[in-house]
């Protein structure tokens, strides 16, 4: 569960994402991505779109290594991105919502 300190807007819709701070030795992994309206977490908010900058294009297309995969609540499942050892910043997860 991530709780992210800040959004960016664009027209109608707002963008949260989680970036890697630090390098990666090896691809991430994320299993479980979700967003809540609160800090609490109390009052989940589902994205109308999940982004990413990048997924493993060598195993698969978007339908089957896309972001989707980190919140289709399956613990067998989850994105990762194409580049073998990410620098700091360099990959990112997010979503999509309408602005309130």
């Amino acid at each position: 569960v991530v709780r992210l300190p800040g959004m960016l807007s664009a027209g109608e819709y707002c963008y949260w994402r989680v970036r890697n701070l630090g390098d990666c030795g090896w691809r991430p992994a994320v299993h479980r991505l979700e967003f809540f309206k609160d800090v609490e977490q109390q009052h989940p908010i589902e994205a109308e779109e999940i982004i990413c900058s990048c997924w493993d294009t060598e195993h698969g297309n978007k339908e089957t290594k896309g972001p989707q995969l980190a919140v289709d609540g399956k613990s067998d499942t989850s994105w990762r991105p194409s580049v073998p050892a990410p620098r700091a910043l360099q990959v990112w997860i997010g979503g999509r919502f309408a602005l309130p």
